[in-house]
């Protein structure tokens, strides 16, 4: 567990990459636990949760700002906006 508490810029980037990835297979098999028939397209409510997938990245962040590692906090920040240009260029063209 050293590895987590380093202040590096890498770390964050590391952390900012695998966390929305863990946040969408969770959100996805909590929704697939408890889906029900809903008005809502499978379509839209696909995009939906790949939305809020990004702001698993909050959990890092936090985590790193509270410990005072603030290169890692960049390193997050960074991934996340590196995931919503990717999000916003890849779907732009979705109807």
């Amino acid at each position: 567990m050293n590895f987590i508490h380093r202040n590096k810029l890498y770390i964050g980037i590391i952390f900012g990459a695998i966390l929305p990835w863990i946040t969408y297979f969770l959100l996805n098999f909590i929704y697939d636990q408890l889906r029900s028939p809903s008005p809502i397209d499978p379509y839209r409510e696909a995009l939906l949760i790949e939305r809020i997938s990004i702001f698993g990245n909050l959990i890092g962040f936090y985590y790193f700002l509270n410990k005072g590692h603030y290169r890692s906090v960049r390193g997050i920040v960074v991934m996340t906006f590196i995931y919503a240009a990717a999000y916003g260029i890849v779907f732009m063209n979705r109807p």
